[in-house]
């Protein structure tokens, strides 16, 4: 139901009174102040920088190890963790992937033929 009404108002003029989203707006800000004040509560209890750069092999043996399908029901095709375009119409994480690589060939001026090499950039 929600991502029926989702995609009814992203690509349907859908009216929605101004009272309500006022309302929404509301709704929002009160929950990102409560949750910011707890997250900012948290920061402050994290270990210095450099605790957490001593045990960086095993956190990367946690994140890395884990099955392949784990990232794929997440990640998508692309398995990039980084974001998608969904501005140009894409309706799947696979075409918002695709879309954002395009947008940042299209960037780079990266032409077909061309080869690139990626270093450190997960899978």
């Amino acid at each position: 139901m929600e991502s029926w009404l989702v995609d009814k108002y992203i690509n349907l003029p859908l009216p929605v009174p101004g009272s309500v989203l006022q309302g929404l707006l509301n709704l929002y800000i009160d929950a990102f102040n409560r949750i910011g004040a707890v997250l900012y509560d948290q920061q402050r209890s994290y270990p210095p920088v450099e605790e957490i750069a001593a045990c960086s092999r095993e956190l990367m043996d946690t994140h890395y190890d884990q099955p392949r399908e784990l990232f794929e029901n997440f990640l998508g095709g692309a398995m990039k963790y980084s974001m998608g375009l969904w501005e140009r119409g894409a309706r799947t994480l696979e075409e918002s992937q695709t879309q954002m690589l395009a947008d940042v060939c299209d960037k780079a001026r990266i032409e077909d033929g061309q080869a690139i090499l990626d270093i450190g950039c997960g899978f």
